[in-house]
C-alpha cells in the first residue's frame, strides 16, 4: 500500500531491446562517464544500465469493480555499473526518487523497487561487447483504490494521473521521453529559484485551471507571490504561456528575466 490508504503499487521487471533506446541518451551516458564523482568508481568493463520506467495509472473501483486505465507516462534513468552495487542503487534512487514520491510511494517501497531493479539488471544484462547499453523495463502500475464508503466522485478527485503531476521535463534528475518544448516561456530557472512546489497542508476548492477538485493526494503547486494553489501539471503548463496567476492576475515574473522561445515576445 501507499503512504496513505487507498494506493497500491505493482511492478514487473523485464529486459528490453537495447536497439530501441533513444540515441539522445548517449550524450547523457557520456556525461556520467566523465563525472569526476563517478568515473573513479567505475567497475572494470562496466556495463551501462538504462532503466525505462513505464507507468500506468489505474482506478480500482470497489467492490471488485473493473479496473479503469486513467493515464500513463514513461521516463528513463541511467546507471553505470560501479565497483559497489550500493552506489548503483544510490544513482538509481537519486534519479527516480522525486517521481516515485509523486506517486505517493513510501520510502520502503521505493527502496524495494530500486533494490530489485538493480539486482535484476546486474543478473540479466549482457556484456558491453553485445550492446552499448542494456535496457531494463520497469513496468509500474499505480492504482488508486476506492475505499469502502468512498463515493465515485471522491475517488475520482484523488486518482493519480500524469496530467496533474509536475511535467517530467521539470524534474532535473529524470530523463524524460518528452522533449522540453514550452509554448512561450522557458520557466525552468523560475521554478528552481522560487521553489514553486511547496507542501500544502490544507486544500479547498477546485483547481482554477482545469476546474476539478483538488485533494491532498494530488501533487499541487503554490504560487509564491499570491499564494494560489493549482494542480502542478496545470500550473506548469499555464506558466509556459502566461506570466500571471490565472486566478488573480498577479504578475509572477517579467518575461525579460526568462528565456523566450524564438519568435515570441
Amino acid at each position: 500500500m501507499g503512504s496513505e490508504a487507498g494506493f497500491e503499487y505493482h511492478w514487473q521487471l523485464s529486459m528490453g531491446d537495447a536497439n530501441k533506446i533513444d540515441p539522445k541518451l548517449i550524450s547523457k551516458v557520456k556525461a556520467h562517464e566523465t563525472n569526476p564523482h563517478i568515473a573513479p568508481k567505475l567497475k572494470p568493463g562496466y556495463r551501462i544500465f538504462v532503466f525505462e520506467f513505464k507507468t500506468n495509472f489505474i482506478l480500482a473501483r470497489m467492490p471488485f469493480g473493473p479496473n479503469t486505465f486513467m493515464d500513463s507516462e514513461s521516463f528513463y534513468a541511467i546507471v553505470l555499473e560501479l565497483e559497489n552495487s550500493a552506489l548503483d542503487r544510490c544513482l538509481l534512487n537519486a534519479q527516480a526518487l522525486e517521481r516515485l514520491r509523486n506517486y505517493w510511494m513510501t520510502r520502503d517501497e521505493i527502496i524495494r523497487l530500486v533494490d530489485e531493479a538493480i539486482d535484476f539488471a546486474r543478473q540479466n544484462a549482457g556484456c558491453r561487447e553485445v550492446n552499448w547499453a542494456s535496457l531494463v523495463v520497469v513496468g509500474l502500475e499505480v492504482r488508486t483504490a476506492q475505499q469502502e464508503g468512498e463515493s465515485n466522485e471522491a475517488v475520482m478527485d484523488r486518482v493519480i494521473r500524469a496530467q496533474y503531476l509536475v511535467p517530467l521535463p521539470y524534474l532535473p534528475m529524470t530523463y524524460s521521453t518528452v522533449e522540453y518544448a514550452p509554448k512561450i516561456y522557458d520557466i525552468r530557472h523560475y521554478v528552481m529559484r522560487n521553489r514553486l512546489r511547496e507542501k500544502v497542508d490544507k486544500i479547498e476548492g477546485m483547481c482554477g485551471i482545469c476546474s476539478r477538485n483538488m485533494s491532498l493526494s494530488i501533487v499541487v503547486s503554490k504560487l509564491p507571490r499570491c499564494g494560489h494553489t493549482f494542480h502542478s501539471g496545470c500550473i506548469y503548463l499555464w506558466l509556459e504561456g502566461c506570466n500571471r496567476c490565472p486566478s488573480c492576475q498577479t504578475l509572477l515574473f517579467n518575461s525579460h528575466d526568462l528565456s523566450l522561445i524564438a519568435g515570441c515576445d
